[in-house]
């Protein structure tokens, strides 16, 4: 699917920008819906994760492995869970484009998880372009922790 085609189906923007400290780069924050991100794009995670299940498997097969990893509970001194309901989204998701497509889902697992869980209907996420050097930028724009909270949890939001 075409990137703008999703993003005018699915997203919303928002006033968030994320910027990778590798390039400077700023990219822009939209909210989509956990269930256009599972019935659009392929779960795969990363190779190098030490809780790795492949790449490819079923959106099921993916947040069901994340739940139950340590990394789930512990994380930051929270996990994603207890992270998510207490804070609320610092940092957004990340979904890999390629020629201008929707390539895949690359970074936030956890989270998507810890979301769906807690009841987020709307879930933060950066869109980067990997046609060119922006590979680092996968890690970067999702990884820091702000101080700003793009959404806030279901029980805090009005």
């Amino acid at each position: 699917m075409l990137v703008q085609n999703f993003i005018d189906k699915y997203c919303t923007p928002t006033d968030h920008v994320s910027v990778s400290k590798g390039t400077g780069a700023h990219y822009r924050v939209y909210l989509v819906s956990p269930a256009a991100i599972m019935s659009t794009m392929h779960s795969t995670d990363s190779d190098h994760d030490h809780d790795v299940i492949g790449l490819d498997q079923s959106w099921s097969n993916t947040l069901d492995t994340k739940r139950s990893t340590n990394d789930y509970d512990l994380d930051f001194g929270y996990g994603p869970l207890d992270f998510l309901k207490n804070v609320g989204f610092r940092t957004p998701l990340c979904i890999a484009i390629r020629c201008d497509k929707v390539y895949r889902f690359h970074n936030g697992n956890h989270r998507l998880a810890a979301a769906i869980d807690l009841g987020y209907e709307r879930v933060p996420v950066v869109f980067v372009d990997i046609d060119g050097d922006n590979w680092a930028d996968l890690w970067d724009v999702t990884e820091g922790r702000g101080e700003d909270v793009i959404i806030p949890p279901p029980s805090l939001a009005a």
